[in-house]
């Protein structure tokens, strides 16, 4: 079960390094393009590649630029200009980086026994790491869209997005700091899973309105 929980943690990882790098209309429109059996092999084969990190003992940080430097490698094929792409690569990574420091050193703040006697990661230290990495990818993903979407309903909604994960952030930093992680963090675990993927879904949802009506504007304009 902990590895499983862990698992999808990664693959959220995954995925949300995938949505920032490129931009999120054209993994919509893939996403929306694909059957029910192709969304199906692509999601086990992102969770078997999750567990084959978890279980090589891999840090999660080094697939995410093995990941990049494969997606970037996929642009210069497609001889598309990626310049973009690896700054926003670049970006997350240490975005990634540093959200795992800062729930290392709030663990040890907070006196963990495992780490202060070994130094070494266990589960729950390692799930936190991933929930918050995966939450600091989705604020990525927001503020980018948030500086593309014009002023009005539009932005306002994307900002309410953005808000609903910082009180999941919030939330997650509460549970480290009072241990009410420690005591449960497997029901909390997959709670915080599931928030992830409400956002993400409500994100997606809201990309694919605002494309749609900003394409039946153009239309209106001819």
């Amino acid at each position: 079960m902990k590895l499983l929980i862990t698992s999808f943690a990664c693959a959220l990882n995954i995925y949300s390094l995938l949505f920032f790098i490129s931009d999120t209309e054209k993994i919509t429109d893939i996403l929306g393009k694909m059957n029910l059996k192709a969304k199906v092999y692509s999601a086990a084969a992102i969770l078997l590649v999750s567990l084959s990190v978890m279980w090589s003992r891999v840090y999660l940080v080094l697939w995410l630029v093995l990941e990049y430097l494969g997606i970037i490698w996929w642009y210069g094929r497609q001889k598309r200009d990626h310049l973009r792409n690896v700054q926003r690569g670049l970006l997350c990574i240490v975005t990634v980086i540093v959200t795992e420091l800062t729930i290392i050193f709030l663990y040890y703040y907070t006196g963990i026994e495992n780490l202060e006697s070994t130094g070494r990661i266990n589960y729950e230290i390692q799930i936190a790491c991933y929930l918050a990495m995966a939450l600091a990818q989705y604020f990525l993903i927001l503020f980018r869209e948030i500086k593309k979407t014009t002023a009005g309903y539009r932005k306002a909604l994307m900002v309410t997005l953005a808000a609903k994960g910082i009180g999941d952030m919030i939330w997650l930093y509460i549970c480290i700091g009072t241990c009410a992680f420690k005591k449960n963090y497997i029901l909390l675990s997959v709670l915080f899973i599931a928030e992830i993927i409400i956002d993400y879904c409500a994100f997606c949802i809201m990309v694919l309105k605002i494309a749609e009506r900003s394409e039946q504007d153009k239309r209106a304009d001819r």
